[in-house]
Parts: C-alpha cells; structure tokens; sequence
C-alpha cells in the first residue's frame, strides 16, 4: 500500500472510536476499490473516502452525529 507515515497518522486520528469490526470493513473494502483501480497514491484517498463513509454509517446507526468528537 505504501502509505507515508503522515496518511497513516492522519488515518489513525480520523478512526478515533472505530471498533474492530470497522476498521476491518475498511481495510477491506479500501483494498478492493483500490483493486479495481491499481493507481499509484490511489489508496490513501480511497481510504479517506472510505472513512467517511464508515463514519457517516456509524453515526446513522447510533444516532449520533459527532462520533469520536
């Protein structure tokens, strides 16, 4: 995957409060966007992306809006 230590950094503070399970969702549903697309740099905007929408998920399924905030 080859991510800097900084996309690293940022992606541990933007998975605050993650739990196990959705930090495997998004491991693995990053891997294979970024499978379709084998774009070098590709895979820590697909993270990002995928963070947010894990976020949004959470937050919709515990009624919270500011999960981790």
């Amino acid at each position: 995957m080859r991510l800097s230590e900084d996309v690293l950094n940022q992606i541990v503070a933007m998975t605050d409060g993650f739990s196990f399970a959705y930090l495997k969702e998004l491991f693995l549903s990053s891997m294979i966007r970024w499978m379709g697309t084998m774009e070098g740099g590709a895979m820590e905007k697909i993270i990002i992306f995928q963070v947010a929408i894990l976020r949004e998920q959470m937050s919709s399924a515990t009624g919270k809006e500011n999960l981790g905030n």
